[in-house]
């Protein structure tokens, strides 16, 4: 109980510069006698507690200390405010009170030259948060979930999860937790979740539970060669960065290795008119292919309509 009631002290004095013995002990509930003798036990343990006596005396620490004197610099105190700021943004986690707390405690504002905000253009950030917050709260919880997953292919089904984590890669959310229909961990994109209910049933987490290896994955790679107009260089250089991407006064090039799959094709195909050259030769053959596939549809459709 003493050792509670010192930490409790110490942190009333971070949040009031001076106060009285006896405000102090009205407030937790001890003798102005136990007050003076746990400021005497937290200055025995180095900490810089004054006393002053007088009309405008009191208790409290000196203005230099604050969390930072426990081996936090300006900038890792930044640096933590701004991490806390980021999880917010992510808008599954309120770290407001936390937030005013520590700014109050370190004296210190978070750097304004970084804001972080992970919704998408558009997007209903309420509607996003509360997706989030009801994944979070089932993690925490250790309750099963019944998702509608989207998968790559386009195709849906129902599955049974037992959440496990958030995860936070290549400008996507994913949901991490053991898959009953393929009895086994995936990966699940939170864009593709369109439905999710929380379950009754409760599971028991693994105290040492497969984490998520990205190098365990077989994936079969490819090297794209992307020759493209200049006009689209910049939506190029959002997808893939400025490493793998160059260009000149006409043109736009690509050079990178990507995960095999039809997302490449589709990709190449809403470029449209602004690709000049695909390599490999098997690549541009699909892209050219699909493209044509749905020029003729369209004709098709359009000649449907000329004639009802």
């Amino acid at each position: 109980m003493t050792t509670n009631r010192l930490f409790q002290l110490l942190f009333y004095l971070m949040q009031h510069p001076q106060t009285s013995a006896s405000m102090l002990a009205k407030e937790f509930e001890v003798s102005v006698r136990t007050i003076y003798r746990d400021i005497d036990r937290l200055s025995q343990m180095g900490l810089p507690i004054y006393t002053e006596t007088g009309r405008n005396g009191g208790v409290g620490l000196l203005d230099s200390f604050m969390l930072d004197r426990l081996y936090m610099t300006n900038e890792e105190q930044s640096e933590l405010l701004d991490g806390l700021s980021s999880l917010e943004a992510a808008g599954f986690l309120n770290t407001d009170p936390l937030l005013n707390k520590l700014k109050s405690l370190f004296k210190n504002e978070r750097d304004p030259s970084i804001d972080v905000d992970f919704s998408r253009w558009g997007a209903d950030t309420s509607t996003e948060a509360a997706k989030f917050q009801e994944l979070r709260q089932a993690i925490q919880q250790l309750q099963s979930i019944e998702i509608c997953y989207v998968n790559e292919k386009g195709q849906d089904s129902i599955r049974k999860v037992d959440p496990l984590k958030l995860l936070f890669k290549d400008h996507s959310w994913y949901l991490y937790g053991y898959c009953h229909l393929r009895k086994a961990y995936r990966l699940f994109r939170c864009s593709r979740l369109l439905k999710i209910k929380v379950l009754n049933d409760c599971f028991e987490r693994e105290s040492a539970f497969p984490p998520y290896d990205y190098q365990t994955e077989r994936f079969e790679f490819v090297r794209l060669k992307l020759v493209a107009d200049r006009r689209i260089t910049s939506r190029l250089l959002d997808i893939f960065g400025s490493e793998v991407v160059t260009f000149n006064q006409e043109k736009v090039l690509v050079d990178v290795e990507l995960i095999e799959g039809e997302w490449i094709v589709s990709f190449l195909l809403s470029l449209g008119t602004a690709v000049i050259d695909i390599s490999p030769v098997s690549l541009k053959k699909q892209v050219a292919k699909q493209h044509q596939a749905a020029y003729h549809q369209l004709r098709r459709k359009q000649n449907e309509n000329h004639c009802s």
